[in-house]
């Protein structure tokens, strides 16, 4: 079917359409018409050029661009972040955020279960409070860095902690950042990971 012969008339029937054209008859999917009547238009400008592609290769092109329009929009990863945070309410935002973005984001809400969480779940970051029961958020820094398979994993510490020697000591502990829950919005926090990602040359 090439570009030429579409130009016949158009019936809906459920979920594609049905074109009937030079006694021949074709169904597109409804969700793909988008493409086809963008295609269609192409055509009423008598593009030589356009005529002469197939069908097939428009529709590819047009979900292409699709897709590339939708990957900036939404800024789509499939990076993985194990998130490790205490309070149910802070980690639902932040989860919800993340995954708005395409992350893949393992939730724990104490650092023991975040410890046993990283050999399997295998993040491309852990965001970590400090403040946490059975085991601290500097401990979880320590026991990663000092792993030898979780040591090149990047941690972030966002906390409500804000004294220089908190900050000081995680980052001495191996964080590669500390971010004050009290000093940075959601989006700050957003916009941060992904600066990160993109200085760590961590791709999707």
């Amino acid at each position: 079917l090439t570009a030429h012969e579409i130009k016949g008339e158009k019936e809906r029937h459920g979920s594609y359409f049905s074109y009937k054209t030079n006694g021949k008859e074709y169904k597109i999917i409804c969700s793909v018409y988008g493409v086809f009547r963008g295609l269609r238009a192409k055509l009423d400008t008598n593009s030589k050029k356009e005529a002469k592609n197939s069908i097939t290769d428009i529709f590819q092109k047009g979900w292409e661009a699709r897709w590339r329009s939708l990957a900036k929009k939404k800024n789509i990863h499939t990076k993985k972040i194990l998130y490790i945070e205490d309070d149910k309410s802070i980690a639902d935002v932040f989860t919800s955020r993340f995954e708005d973005k395409g992350y893949t984001v393992k939730v724990c809400d104490n650092g023991e279960d975040g410890l046993n969480a990283t050999l399997d779940f295998r993040p491309d970051m852990v965001i970590t409070g400090i403040l946490m029961p059975k085991v601290s958020g500097y401990d979880v820094i320590y026991v990663l860095k000092n792993t030898p398979e979780t040591k090149d994993i990047p941690i972030v510490v966002l906390s409500a902690l804000s004294r220089q020697e908190d900050i000081d000591r995680a980052k001495e502990l191996g964080a590669i950042d500390y971010m004050v829950m009290s000093e940075v919005r959601v989006g700050d926090v957003l916009k941060r990971i992904d600066e990160l990602f993109d200085e760590l040359g961590i791709a999707s």
